[in-house]
């Protein structure tokens, strides 16, 4: 503000003392240096007031002259359902400022298209901007397994290390505080080393227990209250203010002050990215692909294929040489399968694609016209009175499919339910077992997709994020639940034979090769060996300590050992005698599959396109 004063005109001193004072107290927010954000977080758009409240804080950021832009930080959705995305379209469609929004692990896990709506919907944009007196991170993380841990993508990573930051502050926007709940937190507190970080998330967090220097605000959320609320950040080149504006209070409150000039700066943290524990383990080879990656390893005549979620397909020989690469411009976080020379792939978006296995040509690509929220898996059919394989999976809208493999023909099709079909069908004795995101079991016939049984446990489980693994031993189906109980289903009739209490499962699980033993993951950090037959308990392994957040992803076999992996990096071994041994530490990344390739050779993959061949005595 420029104040003219006429050479004409008698000032005193006092005069000028009153016109600075009232300067002051009328600026208030609105200096022309200071750059003024809005920040709504978890609006849950679907919940019982979220519509409601989302459109009165839109209205009154509307109605303030000072606000440049809005930042939408956390659970956009209360469910992940796409009509709730399009209505937080439509609410955000209001909006007279420009706006991002970053997602939080409702939209993401329990959406069919896993975070994509919010791209295509909503606002997307650059990972990096550059503003007035800041560098600016909209940062979305991804998840694995476990819906209170993320991981920052490898792509951020590279993309973000490819700018030069010119700023001593940075600020980032993320649902998660960068803290133990985002695993490979440093590598982005690396990149701005010496510089002030400042966090905006949706959660508290342990930050000062790893870095004392970043600074978190955590936004106010109108989820679950009775009065809409958001936060205002006003930034001058001297201080970052955070303030609250909610219904009853609309003069926004000053909650806290970070003072830029005088804060600490970050410093590098170092770590290992691969540690062996034993000096007899051999490391064969490494590479990386430097793709996130949800798909397993698929192995087979020597070759080794790798699908990353962008939609690369990667054929590589023994030596890890690639033999050819297929794009097929879709999302995927399905297993890939393998039938003689064809390899099978099904995106996101509900395409199914055969490749020739030697070449990487194109065979055939039909659209399933729904997304593909399950696992897929090969059958063993009978079609025009021609013995063949069958492709099988379940979509977002309930349905069930099984394609003929070489003419991608439709066999048959069901529709089970409303929910969407989830994880990976169990393939056993001519029947599918598949399961929807309600915790509802369904038992169909593989032939004709027609429903045999259908079960659900009777408590139902408060966690919406809890998935159950199931198995079979070949006569019945095991699952978990929420409560910590372990339940085996007559594979025939659908009648619970028996449960197990308080074992406390994660939803985490594995059958021995030899179908008689459970190997469950406990939430008391343990690994439970059970008994398939009666549900007894014959071993408590006591994981780690730093094991109190992870779970097991994977599994197999090293003679009489057993083999797990973890998403938080580490494969451990527990041998004969049930004593449990850290084998690698492969890096800050979920373990993704965990693959036996010869008597005492073994292959595995993680999130961020890391392989990794070794050797076990």
């Amino acid at each position: 503000m420029l104040i003219y004063i006429d050479k004409n005109q008698n000032f005193n001193m006092r005069s000028i003392r009153f016109l600075l004072l009232v300067l002051v107290c009328f600026s208030g927010l609105s200096f022309s240096q200071e750059t003024v954000t809005a920040l709504i977080t978890d609006p849950r758009i679907g919940s019982e007031n979220g519509n409601e409240f989302l459109s009165a804080v839109i209205k009154d950021i509307n109605s303030r002259k000072n606000i440049e832009s809005v930042i939408v930080l956390g659970n956009m959705t209360a469910s992940g359902k796409y009509d709730e995305f399009l209505s937080a379209q439509s609410i955000l469609s209001e909006l007279k400022l420009p706006f991002r929004v970053i997602g939080g692990p409702r939209d993401i896990f329990l959406s069919e298209g896993r975070g994509i709506e919010i791209n295509r919907l909503l606002a997307g944009g650059n990972i990096y901007y550059k503003s007035e007196s800041s560098d600016k991170v909209y940062l979305q993380t991804i998840y694995g397994i476990d819906p209170l841990k993320t991981h920052i993508p490898v792509e951020t990573i590279n993309s973000i290390s490819s700018y030069k930051s010119t700023y001593r502050n940075v600020l980032i926007y993320s649902y998660f505080p960068l803290d133990d709940k985002v695993d490979n937190w440093f590598k982005l507190s690396n990149l701005f080393t010496g510089k002030n970080i400042v966090i905006f998330s949706s959660l508290s967090g342990n930050i000062k227990e790893f870095a004392s220097s970043i600074k978190n605000f955590r936004g106010i959320s109108s989820a679950n209250n009775k009065e809409w609320a958001y936060n205002i950040i006003v930034e001058n080149t001297e201080s970052i203010k955070f303030y609250m504006v909610d219904e009853k209070n609309t003069v926004p409150k000053l909650i806290d002050t970070f003072v830029k000039n005088g804060s600490r700066s970050t410093s590098k943290i170092d770590s290992l990215q691969l540690l062996v524990y034993n000096q007899s383990i051999e490391i064969k080879n490494k590479l990386n692909i430097n793709r996130t990656t949800f798909s397993p390893l698929l192995l087979s005549d020597d070759k080794i294929f790798i699908a990353s979620k962008d939609g690369l397909i990667i054929c590589r020989d023994k030596q890890d040489n690639i033999i050819w690469q297929y794009n097929t411009d879709g999302i995927i976080y399905s297993s890939l399968l393998r039938d003689k020379d064809l390899i099978i792939i099904i995106t996101n978006d509900g395409d199914l694609f055969t490749i020739n296995t030697n070449t990487g040509d194109l065979v055939q690509v039909i659209g399933i016209g729904e997304p593909i929220t399950s696992d897929i898996r090969l059958i063993d059919l009978e079609y025009n009175k021609t013995k063949t394989k069958g492709i099988v999976f379940g979509t977002a809208f309930g349905n069930i499919y099984c394609y003929e493999l070489y003419s991608l023909e439709m066999v048959w099709q069901n529709y089970l339910t409303e929910q969407s079909i989830i994880a990976k069908p169990v393939v056993v004795n001519n029947k599918l077992i598949y399961q929807d995101n309600d915790e509802n079991y369904y038992c169909v016939n593989a032939k004709n997709g027609v429903l045999i049984w259908k079960w659900k446990p009777e408590e139902k489980s408060k966690n919406v994020f809890f998935k159950s693994d199931v198995i079979s031993n070949g006569k019945s189906v095991f699952v978990t639940d929420d409560n910590g109980k372990l339940h085996s289903i007559d594979l025939l009739l659908g009648i619970e034979k028996w449960n197990k209490k308080k074992l406390f499962t994660s939803g985490k699980f594995f059958i021995n090769s030899n179908r008689k033993i459970l190997i469950i993951h406990s939430k008391k950090n343990k690994i439970v060996l059970i008994n398939q037959t009666n549900g007894r308990v014959k071993k408590e392994i006591k994981l780690p300590d730093e094991f109190k957040s992870s779970l097991p992803t994977c599994y197999t076999e090293n003679g009489n050992n057993i083999l797990l992996g973890f998403d938080n990096g580490f494969i451990c071994s527990i041998n004969k005698n049930n004593i449990l041994n850290k084998i690698l530490f492969t890096g800050t990344a979920p373990i993704i599959s965990l693959l036996k390739t010869g008597k005492k050779e073994f292959i595995m993959n993680n999130m961020d396109g890391k392989v990794i061949r070794f050797s076990l005595p």
